[in-house]
């Protein structure tokens, strides 16, 4: 589970760096597809996080 939660790790900080980018390169403009694609898939990857979190907690 603690490989799990590394490999989110990494996948949420390339997702948001990525994001980060295109945001910037859009000039602050979120309703681009590929922004919106990877917002939502950075949440998801949030929630799977803290899925995981949860869970080594107990």
């Amino acid at each position: 589970m603690k490989k799990k939660l590394e490999q989110l790790n990494q996948k949420i900080e390339s997702t948001r760096a990525s994001l980060n980018k295109l945001v910037s390169e859009k000039g602050g403009i979120m309703t681009d597809d590929t922004v919106l694609g990877l917002s939502e898939e950075l949440d998801d990857l949030i929630v799977q996080q803290t899925r995981c979190k949860i869970l080594l907690e107990k």
